[in-house]
């Protein structure tokens, strides 16, 4: 512009006249003084630039700035006593920054923690003697003015205020429902954990590792894992060249990183490998209840087995037992599931059918979850009584049955020769007689089971010659019509007979308590050899 005349020391443009300054050039400013002779002395300022617009604004970052850090921003902190920010990249391309202010809130630009503050060109700083409080997210506000006193502001993401450690959860050994003590394999290990968490940060990531002691990692070595409860390894040679140890106990820890950097770890009770299946000393087999002679029962609604197993590493867990028809037949359980202590078992309420055959599964599971089976030998169910059948002799009915054999129903001083037919039983076929000669009530029979037929009472005459006579009537012995010309099961009659009432109470009723004996017999053996 041109000189413009002014009769005072100071002056200034018109508002109405237009000076075209260009920003970040320097201009100068010249003033000439007149003398009243007219002479003139000129004077020029120092340079000034024009300057309209404010600094660019920069980032502002939480925390502070080491060398090869790979992250510039924190969000949350460990400490409550103070705070680190830095900046970068504020600039004004016509003045130079001057000053820059720091203010911190509890919002974006607030100054309820502190207000602003000048600080000079400094880029990172340290601000002190705060009180911070636990879970609050604090901001940072930096303001950078230029030369010009023109001023822009930038603040921060914020800060959360974390000091405490993530809670500890609990760690279980396998990725089952429920924690593991034994596994089978020793070339797989897993585990899940829960309960971790951080109510101010939150969990950032976890990390685990396995050893033969708690805490240690001479197994799996440390590995981070993202935020996932549950981690697995199927093929732990292939991970980790390596192989689990059999019979010693292995430890799972798991540490827990809250996004503050902090982490708290939980160990689990640990776990044992056994790779080896239970042994059934004893196989399971019929007892008691029910038994007379081998692999044969006559209850049809109880059984009664016992057996012998053991497993010294993982011990036994549980058992099954199933009972199962041969093939073809028409019977099967479902199976029962029993504690792992049992050595003994009572089957009862059971429907068997006679004449079927049986066999009893025992399926024994250590704690490693490895099973192992036995059965019972095949046993026969026959709880009925064979049929009875009768002496093979001719009568004088009118009837010619011909069931006499020839030479047979005869005697003589030294010898009998007996003869019977109709002895039979459906389910296991007739064992063995016995035959009693007397005059009292001898006679039995027993099956391959065991169970007596009932039995038959018959009368002979001896005649001449050595024939036998069948006595066909007869008297009652006693009020109730026993006697032994009567059909089978059947009573003779009592011809006005009766029975008195000889107790000398006025109790009217006789109690019968009728046990009956399921058990070998003591002195059941054949009789193979007489003394004529």
């Amino acid at each position: 512009m041109t000189y413009t005349v002014v009769y005072e020391e100071c002056g200034d443009t018109s508002f109405n006249s237009t000076i075209n300054l260009q920003e970040g050039h320097a201009y100068f400013v010249s003033v000439k003084g007149y003398n009243g002779l007219g002479l003139s002395t000129t004077a020029v300022s120092w340079a000034f630039t024009v300057d309209a617009s404010p600094p660019h604004p920069g980032h502002v970052y939480d925390g502070n700035s080491e060398p090869g850090k790979t992250i510039k921003d924190l969000d949350f902190a460990t400490e409550n006593s103070g705070l680190f920010v830095h900046w970068e990249g504020f600039n004004d391309p016509h003045t130079p920054i001057q000053e820059y202010y720091i203010s911190i809130g509890t919002c974006k630009a607030c100054k309820d923690i502190l207000n602003y503050q000048p600080v000079g060109i400094v880029y990172e700083l340290y601000v002190q003697y705060i009180r911070l409080k636990e879970g609050i997210t604090y901001y940072t506000t930096v303001t950078a003015c230029n030369a010009a006193d023109l001023c822009t502001s930038v603040t921060s993401d914020g800060i959360q205020i974390d000091t405490t450690l993530p809670v500890r959860g609990k760690v279980q050994d396998g990725t089952h429902s429920v924690d593991i003590n034994y596994q089978a394999s020793n070339n797989s290990i897993g585990a899940k954990w829960f309960g971790f968490y951080d109510p101010q940060s939150g969990i950032s990531h976890y990390s685990w590792r396995a050893g033969t002691s708690p805490g240690t990692d001479d197994i799996l070595p440390a590995t981070t894992l993202h935020q996932n409860e549950l981690a697995v390894i199927p093929n732990l040679s292939a991970h980790a060249k390596m192989a689990l140890p059999v019979g010693r106990r292995i430890y799972i820890t798991v540490r827990a990183y809250n996004k503050a950097g902090t982490y708290a770890e939980s160990t689990s009770n640990g776990f044992t490998v056994d790779n080896s299946p239970p042994t059934i000393v004893s196989p399971p087999q019929l007892v008691d209840l029910g038994i007379i002679y081998p692999n044969t029962t006559v209850s049809r609604t109880t059984l009664r087995i016992k057996w012998d197993a053991q497993d010294n590493e993982s011990y036994i867990e549980r058992q099954y037992l199933s009972i199962g028809s041969h093939v073809g037949g028409d019977f099967n359980t479902s199976s029962i599931q029993i504690g792992g202590m049992v050595r003994d078992y009572t089957f009862v309420d059971l429907d068997l059918h006679d004449g079927n055959h049986y066999c009893i599964t025992l399926i024994v599971c250590n704690g490693a979850k490895q099973c192992t089976s036995a059965m019972t030998p095949r046993f026969l169910v026959d709880s009925s009584h064979p049929t009875p059948g009768m002496f093979a002799i001719d009568t004088d009915h009118a009837a010619n049955l011909e069931r006499q054999p020839e030479d047979w129903m005869k005697w003589s001083i030294y010898y009998v020769h007996l003869a019977w037919l109709g002895f039979s039983d459906l389910h296991s076929g007739i064992k063995m007689y016995k035959i009693n000669i007397g005059s009292t009530y001898m006679g039995s029979d027993l099956n391959k089971v065991g169970l007596r037929s009932p039995m038959i009472h018959s009368l002979f005459r001896l005649r001449f010659g050595g024939i036998m006579e069948l006595v066909r009537r007869c008297s009652a012995h006693f009020c109730l019509g026993h006697c032994v010309c009567a059909p089978q099961e059947g009573k003779c009659d009592l011809n006005g007979v009766k029975c008195n009432n000889i107790s000398h109470t006025a109790k009217q009723g006789l109690v019968v308590i009728d046990l009956q004996n399921l058990s070998d017999p003591k002195n059941a053996q054949q009789i193979l050899y007489s003394a004529a």
